[in-house]
């Protein structure tokens, strides 16, 4: 039986508690700081989260805003994101220190395996965070909320999915600003259409430099009427004349992007389980190589329980796992050695 590599002495079981105490205050104050700095840049990371919706609001004809239906929401969203925030950030700090606690009773070659499990995992679960939102955040939020403007009027025929499916795809390739951004209106302009009835609101696409008191106007780029008022600019959102129009509260949208991030991100991490299996030769890599179109079926499944209900965000998900997939069985074949391989010589 191998014995722990190590010159430092054997510790009692009452050091060991107090290393254990020490290494949580380390922990915990390392978490209060980086807590505390994260509350301070809450409002930024609230406005971070929230650029891909509101990107998605804008490109289905809607106001890009979030709603809160409680007196206490503001603070308790930016409560939540820091704290959440913090956590994800001493992530590192605070697993140092549970490394640094077991390190003394591991064997040489565990210490191997951690060393190279930990940076591997950090690099994956980076790549799940930035897939969640550069990727499978923008796609979910095109194909649900076009998909709910799609509705006709009430009384009307209902959606058709292939059209909506265009909606889709003309969205993806008018996302560019500067192909989709149109141009002012202005009522000084000859070319420009006139009211057959009432009166005619002026189209900007950015709010006017310096209005004057009592200017309206309609910014096309928010779907936003504003009216300025003394030294303040009022403003009434405008949807569209669909059956149904969202109306997003901002602490859903928070939470949905949580478990969204954090179902990619734990399945992110099926390369590293597949070697660590490899590596302790549960599982020979041929068995599992035999059922692989069983592996790729579970694949989709996984990426249909980790999104929401929609097919689009299933396949976005699934594809990228049956790659994670592939590249943790090349891992497998790497590292596998047979259990009893030792026991059996």
């Amino acid at each position: 039986m191998p014995e722990p590599s190590t010159d430092e002495p054997v510790m009692s079981f009452g050091d060991h508690l107090e290393d254990l105490r020490r290494r949580l205050i380390f922990a915990l104050m390392g978490a209060v700081v980086i807590v505390l700095i994260t509350m301070y840049y809450g409002d930024h990371i609230v406005t971070w989260l929230q650029i891909p919706l509101h990107h998605a609001l804008r490109q289905a004809g809607l106001p890009a805003k979030t709603f809160g239906f409680n007196v206490t929401t503001g603070f308790a969203i930016y409560m939540q994101v820091s704290l959440i925030a913090g956590l994800i950030l001493s992530g590192p700090w605070i697993l140092y220190q549970a490394w640094k606690f077991v390190e003394t009773g591991l064997y040489q070659s565990e210490k191997k395996l951690v060393l190279i499990l930990a940076p591997f995992s950090a690099m994956m679960t980076a790549m799940g965070v930035c897939f969640a939102y550069y990727v499978m955040l923008p796609i979910c939020l095109a194909f649900l909320i076009t998909f709910t403007v799609s509705y006709p009027q009430a009384g009307g025929e209902g959606p058709n999915f292939m059209d909506h499916m265009t909606e889709v795809v003309e969205y993806f390739a008018n996302s560019n600003p500067k192909t989709t951004k149109p141009k002012n209106i202005s009522l000084t302009d000859p070319d420009t259409p006139k009211a057959q009835h009432g009166m005619q609101v002026p189209l900007l696409t950015e709010d006017p430099t310096d209005p004057v008191n009592g200017e309206l106007w309609f910014n096309r780029t928010t779907s936003e009427l504003k009216l300025q008022i003394d030294d303040d600019i009022k403003s009434i959102p405008l949807g569209t004349d669909s059956m149904m129009s969202p109306l997003i509260e901002i602490g859903q949208y928070i939470n949905f992007v949580t478990y969204l991030t954090l179902g990619v991100v734990v399945a992110f991490q099926l390369p590293l389980i597949m070697l660590m299996i490899g590596w302790a030769g549960i599982i020979p890599p041929d068995l599992i190589g035999r059922y692989r179109r069983h592996c790729v079926f579970i694949c989709f499944v996984i990426g249909a329980v980790l999104t929401p209900a929609d097919p689009i965000s299933m396949i976005v998900l699934a594809l990228p796992l049956w790659a994670l997939f592939e590249f943790g069985l090349k891992l497998m074949k790497l590292v596998y050695k047979p259990r009893f391989a030792d026991a059996a010589e």
